[in-house]
């Protein structure tokens, strides 16, 4: 149970981090993806 708790604890500290880098590489891997997909 004490890894689940780590995980929330650290989460509330990175989550805008993730939320700026993370959602502009998952809205570019994504747009990757669907060009691939699209040739």
């Amino acid at each position: 149970m004490g890894q689940i708790s780590d995980k929330i604890d650290h989460r509330v500290y990175t989550t805008s981090a993730i939320e700026k880098a993370g959602l502009e590489n998952l809205c570019k891997d994504i747009y990757h993806y669907l060009k691939e997909k699209n040739e």
